[in-house]
């Protein structure tokens, strides 16, 4: 039986929607609990909102409602509030943020706001207003951001003439590990094609952009936790064509840019040349490994994570670095990892290996039992080093930061750094 150090709940995936897009504002119609961790949470994950490079003030915000965060405001439901309910409350905050002329604005219900039935409705403005009355509270958080993405599209976006050689990315959120370093990469890897991204789906993107994502000839799913759902809707709606490939690896992001380039006409060959370059890189580093009698292949791993995360990665380890699963273990509805010929445990928390992927904060707690000789990290909550230069885990030049943390990790098992 597998111990949860965390369970992000469908209640902050629907936040991380929301906040995803940058400029909206999200309202929480419920108490300060509901509000405190994910404002600040949302604040880190997303400090490039404005385009600017800003020291955090935390007297920005002293006004009502706020409590000394500029995300997140919320209506401060308590004691006969919660019970009674406080619609004139939520009617007065929804009126502070038209004010500040959001392009979208979110209204949550708090679980507590949920039972005794809170009506949303009674906001109106000229503003598009996203209106989640209630919601899958014990889901997981991908089936939260999924749905309200949905919610989203509907709120903002019309059919609309398509751009020839244009995208939307579907998949991506400002909770995935470094997602803003994802978006340059997928950009400039599909650039090389004379590929153009319309929009990254709450992930950074502008309401806008969010408006036009009908003119895209394709949408390209990176995460189908996250995205899978709003490619069908926008499929089912406006008739988009899409492809559902995660492009962690070197055969998963080459086979993602063949299948993009074959449907809109496009020559996928500088970007097949880019990767073959980061392949040649790659692999001379793992040849000098190999040389110095660093033990590589047959080694093992276990992964915790997302089910299309954690597929790709253990795909990728097992059939490029030849390094063995001993656990995979899902978020979520089980994935598709093949059936390989040995046994491999749904456990990672109770199974030994030489390197974990997963969190930061299971990556410190399995290193704290002797579980794991050494991890890798591939998903929120981080340990949050500094990284100045990009670290995508999508694209070639992913596929080879990824490789760099894990052979960098087996030199250390091998006590050779």
């Amino acid at each position: 039986m597998s111990y949860e150090l965390e369970r992000p709940d469908a209640l902050l995936g629907t936040m991380i929607a929301l906040e995803g897009v940058r400029d909206a504002m999200t309202i929480i119609h419920g108490p300060t609990g509901c509000k405190m961790y994910p404002a600040d949470l949302t604040e880190r994950l997303f400090i490039d909102r404005t385009g600017e490079v800003e020291t955090r003030n935390p007297f920005l915000r002293t006004e009502k409602y706020f409590f000394y965060q500029p995300r997140l405001p919320c209506t401060l439901l308590d004691g006969n509030r919660l019970i009674m309910g406080s619609s004139e409350r939520l009617k007065d905050l929804y009126s502070v943020i038209v004010k500040e002329s959001p392009k979208l604005i979110g209204i949550i219900n708090s679980p507590g706001a949920t039972l005794t039935g809170e009506n949303l409705d009674a906001c109106v403005s000229e503003i598009p207003t996203v209106k989640i009355p209630s919601n899958d509270f014990s889901g997981l958080l991908q089936k939260g951001f999924s749905d309200c993405t949905v919610k989203i599209i509907d709120s903002l976006s019309e059919p609309c003439k398509v751009k020839k050689a244009t995208v939307n990315i579907f998949g991506l959120s400002i909770w995935h590990l470094n997602f803003e370093d994802e978006v340059m990469e997928l950009e400039r890897f599909l650039s090389l094609c004379g590929i153009k991204v319309n929009c990254f789906l709450c992930a950074g993107s502008t309401a806008d952009e969010i408006e036009d994502i009908a003119s895209a000839e394709l949408n390209i799913v990176v995460d189908a936790d996250f995205g899978l759902r709003a490619a069908e809707h926008c499929r089912d709606r406006f008739g988009t064509p899409f492809i559902n490939i995660t492009p962690i690896g070197f055969d998963d992001t080459e086979r993602m840019i063949s299948e993009a380039c074959k449907i809109l006409g496009k020559d996928p060959a500088a970007a097949l040349e880019d990767s073959k370059k980061w392949r040649k890189a790659t692999a001379s580093k793992i040849s000098a490994l190999e040389k110095r009698y660093i033990k590589i292949r047959g080694r093992t791993f276990s992964v915790h994570s997302t089910p299309a995360l954690a597929d790709s990665v253990a795909r990728y380890m097992f059939e490029y670095l030849g390094i063995v699963p001993a656990a995979i273990q899902y978020d979520g509805d089980e994935g598709q990892y093949p059936d390989i010929g040995i046994p491999v445990s749904d456990d990672a928390w109770d199974t030994y290996a030489d390197i974990l992927f997963s969190s930061g904060s299971e990556i410190a707690a399995m290193l704290d039992r002797g579980m794991v000789s050494g991890a890798v990290c591939i998903c929120d909550p981080e340990t949050h080093p500094v990284n100045i230069f990009p670290r995508p885990l999508m694209g070639p030049i992913g596929a080879a930061r990824l490789m760099e943390d894990v052979l960098n990790v087996l030199m250390s098992i091998n006590n050779i750094m």
